[in-house]
């Protein structure tokens, strides 16, 4: 089961960048950006004050969260196996693990409380997930850099761009958007079995350079006109591209990932199904979008990731179709972002609440229960509001107006970053640590990030 719903968060927090919506970082556009590395290396460091322990925006990913403080500061807790913490020397030995990692031969690295990330830098924004499982930050002058993705790969590192500058992050940490409007790429190139490095190795890009994007939510990206283009892994089934020609691809390919071969559109095709797009739907693959009113839509596909959706889920109970080839869902409020996954589905609202329908054994829904489903949007922790969230289908954080981070839903790796002090029920599929209501994270109070 693909375990990734969400990638890399939103956040309403004036200090912070919605992942997905442009903005100019204080470098500058990247055409004309002229200062020099010493001098962005000076701008993006920041001396972070020691009271600075209120959050801004929260991310999360299989088994890993991370977080920004007001002050641009980053904090991550749980698995630590591909070193997604960002630390030099990683935690050894997670303490709820339920396995011995086969590799490494003992317990999973695991921090169950924050730690903070080894950079010194100033982040506006944060994203993680994706097929590389790592975790990239957005300055402030428009540089990314990230961390995680492979056991050896310890140390922060910059995206090797020259002097590109970007404006943000897509939903995983995966590819970003310059302040161009155009789309780079890095990490895992689908097209062939090939695994970018963090340093030499070149920045790719699926996408039309003449095209302006808006937001990103890997397969799927909108353009500043409302078209929506998907790449990749485009499922051929899938009523929005049915007839369209395809690419063959080969994936796979690494120690332990066998090359496989997959139907594949590069470049991206354009999906025509409704006047415009505001954004799309971060999900294993292309399925929704997220219209200019706010409004959730799916197109029609047939294999198991959206068949489980029954009419339940859709305005008027009609579920796409060939005849019928989209849908709205019903969420009672206009949504501002979403995530789709093989059992759970899950829409943030513009009132801060978070709405998810399908299956969950894991305490996701954080009301209180480990086992729990809907065939309909239904509220999530009680009906709590957030000022930025983010959900996998293993668990969930979200950040209150006050500046909290709560979390819930499985703490096998000590994602939950509640550093042991809440007892854990057994999740209702037996093997792992639940907190099945919103908890706050420990405190970060005294922590500071070195550099």
């Amino acid at each position: 089961m693909i375990r990734r719903l969400a990638l890399v968060s939103l956040t309403l927090a004036a200090l912070t960048a919605c992942r997905g919506d442009p903005v100019v970082p204080r470098g500058g556009p990247d055409s004309t950006h002229v200062l020099s590395p010493a001098a962005l290396d000076s701008a993006e460091r920041a001396t972070h004050a020691p009271g600075d322990t209120l959050f801004a925006s929260v991310v999360v990913g299989d088994g890993v969260s991370c977080a920004l403080t007001r002050g641009g500061r980053a904090f991550c807790w749980g698995d630590d196996r591909l070193a997604q913490l960002g630390v030099a020397q990683g935690p050894h030995g997670c303490p709820y693990a339920q396995y011995v990692d086969s590799v490494i031969g003992q317990f999973p690295a695991c921090s169950p409380a924050p730690v903070a990330v080894d950079t010194g830098r100033k982040f506006v924004a944060l994203a993680t997930g994706g097929v590389a499982g790592r975790v990239c930050g957005l300055t402030v002058v428009g540089r990314i850099w990230c961390w995680g993705g492979d056991r050896v790969f310890h140390s922060v590192w910059l995206i090797p761009s020259g002097d590109v500058r970007y404006a943000s992050l897509g939903d995983t940490a995966d590819c970003a958007i310059r302040t161009t409007g155009s789309i780079d790429c890095f990490g895992w190139k689908l097209s062939t079995p090939q695994f970018l490095p963090p340093s030499g190795g070149p920045v790719w890009s699926p996408f039309d350079g003449a095209q302006r994007y808006t937001a990103i939510a890997s397969p799927c990206a909108t353009t500043a006109d409302g078209e929506m283009r998907c790449w990749g892994d485009v499922d051929t089934t899938t009523f929005a591209t049915k007839g369209v020609s395809h690419d063959i691809c080969t994936g796979g390919g690494s120690p332990g990932r066998p090359a496989y071969q997959y139907n594949c559109h590069y470049p991206p095709v354009r999906l025509a199904l409704t006047a415009a797009w505001k954004r799309p739907v971060t999900a294993p693959y292309p399925c929704c979008g997220i219209t200019p009113d706010g409004r959730l839509q799916m197109w029609a596909n047939d294999n198991a990731f959206t068949r489980e959706w029954t009419a339940d889920a859709f305005v008027g109970g009609v579920r796409p179709s060939a005849a019928n080839p989209i849908g709205t869902v019903a969420v009672p409020e206009p949504v501002q972002r979403a995530w789709t996954g093989y059992e759970l589905q899950c829409a943030w609202g513009v009132s801060g609440r978070l709405w998810c329908f399908g299956s969950d054994y894991l305490g996701v829904y954080g009301n209180g229960a480990v086992a729990e489903g809907h065939t309909a949007p239904s509220l999530v922790a009680g009906g709590r509001t957030f000022v930025s969230v983010d959900v996998t289908s293993d668990h969930a954080c979200g950040v209150t107006a006050d500046g909290a981070v709560l979390c819930w839903g499985s703490d096998a790796n000590g994602q939950l970053g509640v550093g042991g002090t809440v007892a854990s029920g057994t999740c209702a599929n037996g093997t792992e640590n639940c907190v099945a209501e919103p908890t706050r994270i420990a405190s970060v109070a005294g922590k500071r990030s070195s550099g």
